[in-house]
Order: structure tokens, then C-alpha cells, then sequence
């Protein structure tokens, strides 16, 4: 099992925070600065295509396939999202 964490700062335009993987993997998100933001399989994401997660929720998880990567982007400002990872 390899576990890795990283930050991002993430504006309205979309920003990779999980990168595709030979191995799949559970992963956990939260908006550190309290902010909603919105989440999809690739650049083209965008505050009115992509999944919504609004600041109250709790950390969102996700179980990802190899391959798989995550892009965030808010709808405004900059905001930083806050990444864990553990390998399957």
C-alpha cells in the first residue's frame, strides 16, 4: 500500500489533482479554504458540467481504476483542495 497527499490551488480554470495510476486507488478530497467545488474525469470540467461538493460536506471519497484521474475547478476565486491517496 503506498499513501501520498498533496495541495493544489485550484481557480476557474481546471487543475489535475489526481493524475491516472497503473493501480487503482481510494482517494479523498476537501476544499481547505471551506469552498464549494466541482470535480470531473477531465479538463473539461467546469462549474456547470461538473460534480458538485458543496463546502459543508465532509470529505468526499472516491475509489478510482487504474487510469482513472480527477480535475477540480471552482466557480470563483482561488481556493486550495487538499488530496489523499492510498493504493489499493
Amino acid at each position: 500500500m503506498i499513501v501520498s497527499s498533496a495541495q493544489y490551488s485550484v481557480s476557474t480554470t481546471p487543475v489535475k489533482v489526481v493524475s491516472a495510476n497503473e493501480v487503482g486507488r481510494n482517494v479523498w478530497i476537501n476544499c481547505t479554504t471551506n469552498e464549494n467545488f466541482y470535480i470531473g474525469p477531465t479538463n473539461s470540467v467546469s462549474s456547470t458540467t461538473g460534480f458538485f461538493v458543496a463546502k459543508t460536506a465532509a470529505d468526499l471519497r472516491i475509489e478510482l481504476d487504474a487510469n482513472d484521474e480527477i480535475w477540480a475547478v471552482m466557480a470563483t476565486g482561488t481556493h486550495t483542495i487538499s488530496v489523499l491517496q492510498v493504493t489499493l
